[in-house]
């Protein structure tokens, strides 16, 4: 009887804690790739996976896991993957490529320009904040559901 290899169906990579915009990741990311696969013998699947750098493998990023601080900023990023049924490897996959912006998801900020504003400034200032926090979250739901229909 002849083996069918897996076939890897689609795939996702998303930021661990967080939502992602599916082009670019912020330098202190960790990324987490989950695939859908399928084996027409119903064959259990495990995967290999290898994390490129500018069209270069990663050294030691080989989980579904990957921590962008492992590369320079710039840096455009894809998994290969390839589906293994116990008997034969499947057809590798590339993921979409994304790009590493030079900036922290979680900056620290400078407080001091509080101590310098007057009690209308520092209000419009928190309600202008509070308004484009309420914005993005509202945006970000609108997003994930989209791209959970699709």
């Amino acid at each position: 009887m002849q083996n069918d290899p897996p076939v890897i169906v689609a795939t996702q990579i998303g930021v661990i804690g967080d939502y992602i915009d599916q082009s670019q990741v912020f330098r202190d990311d960790i990324l987490n790739l989950t695939l859908t696969s399928t084996d027409y013998d119903a064959d259990s699947v495990s995967y290999y996976y290898q994390w490129y750098a500018n069209g270069l493998p990663v050294e030691g990023a080989t989980e579904a896991t990957f921590n962008v601080t492992l590369v320079s900023p710039g840096s455009v990023i894809f998994c290969r993957v390839t589906p293994w049924d116990g008997y034969s490897n499947g057809t590798s996959v590339d993921t979409a490529s994304i790009t590493v912006i030079d900036a922290g998801r979680y900056e620290s900020v400078d407080l001091s320009m509080f101590l310098r504003m007057n009690p209308t400034q520092m209000y419009y200032f928190f309600g202008l904040m509070f308004a484009t926090m309420l914005l993005a979250a509202i945006s970000d739901k609108i997003k994930k559901k989209e791209i959970m229909t699709q």
